[in-house]
């Protein structure tokens, strides 16, 4: 998201700025994933039992809202075949969802680090 406020890309042809937005939201949705993937093999390894806090359901919830958010901006604001009506519709809602999925994964990181400190101490 914050490759839309820097200057450089202001008044330009933003489907290069689009596609590297969406190669960015792309590598990060994929480590997410790989993330979740390794969690769970050593959560099962070790015979833990998985999804059972907050920080848990919050992590899975951002991640899932995040690969829909990457799915329907790439459908709705890279296929060109997409209406430009639909893009104006989609634009808002694009962006308060991408700081509220933002916002998951804080909390997710913060609930994390207070179950990691609870279980420590």
């Amino acid at each position: 998201a914050v490759l839309y406020r820097v200057p450089l890309t202001w008044g330009q042809n933003k489907l290069p700025w689009k596609l590297l937005h969406a190669a960015l939201m792309l590598i990060s949705l994929i480590l997410s994933i790989l993330g979740l993937y390794a969690v769970f093999n050593f959560h099962n390894a070790n015979k833990i039992a998985n999804l059972y806090s907050l920080h848990s359901w919050i992590g899975i919830a951002a991640v899932a809202l995040f690969a829909i958010q990457w799915v329907v901006g790439f459908a709705g604001f890279l296929l060109p075949c997409s209406p430009v009506l639909l893009r104006k519709l989609l634009k808002p809602v694009h962006v308060w969802l991408g700081g509220s999925i933002l916002l998951l994964s804080v909390a997710a990181y913060i609930s994390g680090i207070n179950e990691k400190l609870f279980f420590v101490l």
